[in-house]
């Protein structure tokens, strides 16, 4: 670093530094899942619930290009009759767009880790958004609480928006195939944790 000049006019010229661009901390391995953000803690950890006839979307930028083989969810209070599906989305002018992958029917009628096998490709650098649907209300899941995450937007009080949600879908209808969120999520975000 060079800083030239005198203050407050002062030039500061920086060279070298890593080739990584992303959000993300991705540690990879074959026998653990890596999370979706470097703040999930135990401590930033927290229960997320949502809704049926809604999607919601995380934005999910990597720092490297890897395939993911693993998607997975943490149930934590299950419903009888409950299934989720796992999506990502393409992104542009900073809201998830189209659908490039959604998951078979994910079982949440027990709690516990719900995985599914995939071959997604992430290339770095790239805005992803990551999108969790479920059939019924009041399953919960492991989420990320709202000051870790990656804020959208605020309210005109200061809370922050999380994600992107939209309403109105029908669970067997599947995945929309073009997003439309109408609305934003405030607080905590669904974790989803990746396995290359």
């Amino acid at each position: 670093v060079t800083i030239t000049g005198t203050f407050p006019n002062q030039t500061i010229n920086s060279t070298g530094g890593g080739s990584s661009t992303g959000l993300q901390s991705a540690v990879y391995s074959s026998l653990f899942t890596f999370l979706t953000s470097n703040a999930l803690t135990s401590a930033s950890a927290t229960t997320h619930t949502l809704t049926s006839a809604s999607m919601q979307y995380v934005p999910y930028i990597p720092n490297t290009t890897f395939t993911c083989v693993e998607f997975s969810i943490n149930v934590i209070t299950a419903q009888p009759t409950g299934l989720a599906r796992i999506c990502v989305y393409s992104s542009s002018n900073n809201q998830p767009t189209n659908l490039l992958y959604s998951s078979t029917d994910l079982i949440c009628s027990t709690s516990g880790t719900k995985s599914v096998i995939s071959s997604f490709v992430f290339t770095q650098g790239t805005i992803y958004w990551l999108g969790i649907q479920t059939n019924v209300n009041s399953i919960s899941f492991t989420g990320l609480g709202g000051s870790s995450c990656i804020p959208l937007s605020c309210t005109v009080s200061g809370s922050q928006h999380t994600s992107w949600s939209q309403t109105g879908l029908t669970y067997a209808s599947g995945a929309p195939s073009v997003a439309n969120p109408n609305a934003f999520v405030l607080s905590s975000s669904i974790q989803i944790s990746m396995k290359k």
